[in-house]
């Protein structure tokens, strides 16, 4: 698949695709893409630019024209969760991974073996 070229082909902000990922057994999932407003795919940019640069780079335009979109592909179906859904739920996620970095190099959390009890983790 080359989003790239079908992104470029349509003029929606608004992607929701079944597609099918793996060599095999193949997953079903859904993929879907979300245009950002011009400044936010700016900065994405500005970004792309300076990175690349830094190590001696150039990022590609087709990098470049995809930051220009969030893309996000879950195996939730349309009628489980709005795109709308996916989206706030993919914001709620990073606060959640900084919470378990922190359980893990604070509490010890990484360091409980595989069969702990909820009252030895509680325990920590």
């Amino acid at each position: 698949m080359d989003l790239v070229a079908d992104r470029r082909r349509q003029s929606a902000s608004l992607v929701n695709l079944p597609i099918q990922l793996g060599a095999s057994p193949r997953l079903r999932c859904r993929l879907l893409a979300v245009r950002v407003p011009e400044e936010i795919a700016y900065r994405r940019r500005q970004q792309a630019w300076q990175k690349a640069r830094d190590r001696g780079r150039e990022a590609s335009a087709a990098y470049l024209e995809l930051l220009g979109w969030t893309v996000f592909v879950t195996t939730s179906s349309a009628a489980e969760l709005s795109w709308q859904a996916v989206v706030v739920l993919y914001r709620a996620r990073w606060p959640i991974e900084l919470l378990f970095k922190l359980w893990k190099s604070h509490n010890g959390l990484a360091k409980l073996r595989s069969g702990a009890t909820a009252w030895e983790v509680l325990a920590l």
